[in-house]
């Protein structure tokens, strides 16, 4: 089985972001735990893709999920 790859959210490199948890937390007025359900949700979905990176920092791309369409 082969494992489906997400298209980037635009045709050129996606922007990646890096941040914390705590970063996002922080910015959106909200706990760390609903930072993190909504980031494992979005992986789930395929609209983000995550990678850790040093720390707790982790880098944040937007994708559009496989077989999605818009009109």
């Amino acid at each position: 089985m082969t494992k489906k790859t997400n298209s980037p959210l635009v045709t050129r490199e996606p922007v990646k972001v890096r941040a914390t948890i705590e970063q996002i937390a922080r910015d959106a007025g909200t706990s760390t735990k609903t930072v993190e359900r909504c980031i494992a949700k979005a992986e789930r979905s395929g609209w983000l893709a995550v990678s850790k990176m040093i720390g707790k920092e982790r880098e944040f791309s937007l994708m559009i999920p496989e077989g999605f369409a818009h009109d």
